[in-house]
């Protein structure tokens, strides 16, 4: 009985976890409907990659956070996630550095170095792109010539087919650690499963506030 009660405290530690993940959608579509299915996609997604849920809601908020809609977020999150697989670099800086391009407007200074900082070659992945010289780049950052979709085409060039991130995410996702972690995500969503049955099964939700009107 010991194993069977330590799985079921950990499939019950997941279903929180998760519930709690989807209620962060919820509020940020300002939808149930909406936040629910985002957060299914989300599952869908994570199981396919090197991130972990927790991982590809919080970029996935964090866009959503700065304006960008749930289904352009689910969009971009494809070519952030490709570059951050490939580069090395944090998916979370990387988020956050695109969603403030998104809001602003254009790529001004800092977001080039945040970018820069966090393994992006954006000034290689500009230049290709826009079909300028790489010495051009920053004087026209400077100007505020690179807009939120010239920045945009040039994710979408770099992850298309023939991009230098390419398939990122499927690529890490078949090495060592990769695999890994897309173990562990789907032993976490199969737990987070399981997990909610039993919170069903025995109604925990409705004993723990009868213990606590109790307290």
């Amino acid at each position: 009985t010991a194993p069977i009660g330590l799985a079921a405290g950990v499939a019950i530690s997941s279903a929180a976890k998760f519930e709690k993940l989807q209620t962060t959608l919820k509020v940020l579509t300002g939808s149930a409907e909406k936040g629910a299915a985002a957060f299914e996609n989300l599952v869908k997604f994570s199981a396919k990659t090197p991130f972990q849920l927790e991982e590809l809601v919080r970029a996935n908020n964090t866009m959503m956070g700065f304006g960008i809609s749930a289904e352009d977020a689910a969009k971009h999150l494809q070519a952030i996630g490709d570059i951050a697989a490939v580069s090395g670099g944090d998916l979370q800086g990387i988020t956050v550095a695109f969603s403030q391009v998104a809001a602003a407007g254009r790529l001004m200074g800092q977001d080039l170095l945040q970018l820069i900082n966090n393994g992006v070659p954006i000034i290689d992945m500009l230049s290709s792109s826009m079909g300028v010289a790489k010495s051009e780049i920053k004087e026209m950052v400077s100007q505020g010539a690179v807009t939120f979709p010239v920045l945009l085409k040039a994710f979408q060039d770099a992850t298309s087919e023939g991009g230098k991130f390419e398939g990122g995410m499927k690529t890490l996702s078949g090495t060592l650690s990769g695999l890994g972690s897309t173990l562990k995500d789907n032993l976490n969503i199969a737990f987070a499963e399981l997990g909610k049955e039993i919170v069903e099964a025995f109604d925990l939700k409705g004993k723990a506030q009868n213990l606590i009107i109790f307290i």
